[in-house]
């Protein structure tokens, strides 16, 4: 069995990293806005690099619909819970996976 993942812990040690590496003239406030928002959600998101979780942000926190992602690198794990199963989605991996 694979270990539990803290995936609050590692949004808000990926937001940190992130506001200490983000380059002059980014927005800043943006950013802090989206993390400080979608924080509690954290624990629900599927996606490796949180993208759900902006994705669903950038929605403006839609309920309903679909979540898409192209690229992914397994493929074919479907992302089903977004935050409280508002948003559904699938993964599309290369060469069909």
């Amino acid at each position: 069995m694979p270990p539990i993942r803290d995936r609050a812990a590692e949004f808000a040690r990926a937001t940190e990293s992130a506001l200490e590496q983000m380059p002059e003239g980014h927005d800043r406030a943006r950013f802090q806005k989206f993390a400080r928002e979608v924080a509690p959600f954290a624990d629900q998101a599927k996606a490796q690099l949180f993208q759900d979780l902006w994705a669903w942000w950038e929605s403006g926190l839609k309920r309903g619909g679909y979540f898409v992602e192209f690229g992914a690198a397994s493929g074919g794990e479907p992302v089903e819970h977004l935050p409280a199963g508002k948003i559904s989605g699938l993964v599309r991996g290369p060469r069909g996976a």
